[in-house]
C-alpha cells in the first residue's frame, strides 16, 4: 500500500515521531509541515472522538476487480466537515446515502447531525465487515443511530425514495457512476423531493452530475488535489 497524505503513521510515539517531523521540515519546509501536522491532529481527534478505526489505504484490486471501482483512500474529516456543512438537515431529514462508504467514516461522521437514517453501500466484503465494527462502537456523540451497510452493487441499489443527501467521494467511476445517476433519476421520478448531492472528486476529473438537467450546482470548492460540488434538484426537469 502506498503511503499518502491521508495516511495516519502507525507509530505516533514522540521519539519516533520527532525524527520524522524534522526530516519532513528539511524536505517540505516548515510551512508545509505545520499544514500536515494540522491535518494529522483532526484526523486522530476525530478518530478517537468517534470511537473508529477509518484509516489506511487500499488499492483497487483490493475493493473489486471491476476497474470502474476505486480504491479505498478516506477523505479527510476537515474537508468531509467541510461537505457537510452544505447537507439538506430540514426535517424530516430522511436518509443520508454514502457511495462506497469503504471502513464507515462518512456514515460515522454524519451520524452526528440528525438524519433519519444513514445508509452505506460498499461493494467490498471486507471493507463493509469493517464498516459495521465501526458503527457497533460508535461512540455516545453521536445523534443517528439507526445505521447500516449494504453490500452490493452501487450500480443496481435501489435508492430509497426517502433520500434527502448523498455523498460520494469518487467511489467508482464509467458504467457505475451512470447506473448510479440512473438509480437517483428513478428515485426522483418515483417522489420528487428537495435531493442534495455533496460530491467530492477529483479536479481534473469532469462531474457527471454537472450534465444531468433535473440537478443544478449549488456551490464549488477545492482543497489542494480534490473538489466539492454541491448540485440541489430540479423537480420540474424529471
Amino acid at each position: 500500500m502506498a503511503i499518502t497524505e491521508t495516511t495516519i503513521p502507525t507509530d505516533m510515539r514522540l521519539n519516533s515521531l520527532l525524527p520524522r517531523v524534522l526530516r519532513r521540515i528539511r524536505d517540505k519546509g516548515l510551512l508545509e509541515t505545520i499544514g500536515r501536522m494540522s491535518f494529522l491532529a483532526q484526523e486522530m481527534y476525530w478518530e478517537r472522538r468517534l470511537g473508529v478505526d477509518t484509516v489506511g489505504c487500499l488499492p483497487r484490486e483490493f475493493v473489486s476487480e471491476d476497474p470502474a471501482c476505486v480504491g479505498y483512500d478516506p477523505i479527510g474529516y476537515r474537508q468531509l466537515g467541510e461537505a457537510l456543512r452544505h447537507a439538506n438537515l430540514r426535517r424530516p431529514t430522511g436518509t443520508f446515502l454514502d457511495y462506497g462508504c469503504g471502513k464507515g467514516r462518512v456514515l460515522a461522521r454524519a451520524a452526528t447531525l440528525p438524519f433519519d437514517q444513514i445508509i452505506g453501500v460498499e461493494t467490498s466484503t471486507s471493507l463493509c465487515s469493517d464498516a459495521r465494527s465501526n458503527i457497533e462502537r460508535l461512540s455516545r456523540f453521536v445523534r443517528c443511530k439507526n445505521i447500516s451497510v449494504v453490500n452490493g452493487n452501487a450500480k443496481t441499489y435501489v435508492v430509497p425514495d426517502d433520500t434527502k443527501n448523498i455523498f460520494l467521494f469518487n467511489p467508482f467511476i464509467g458504467h457505475i457512476l451512470e447506473g448510479v445517476t440512473i438509480q437517483i433519476q428513478r428515485s426522483l421520478e418515483r417522489n420528487p423531493r428537495e435531493l442534495t448531492i455533496l460530491y467530492v472528486l477529483p479536479v481534473e476529473s469532469s462531474d457527471i452530475f454537472a450534465r444531468k438537467n433535473w440537478m443544478k450546482i449549488a456551490y464549488h470548492h477545492s482543497w489542494g488535489g480534490i473538489k466539492l460540488h454541491v448540485h440541489h434538484s430540479v423537480p420540474s426537469k424529471l
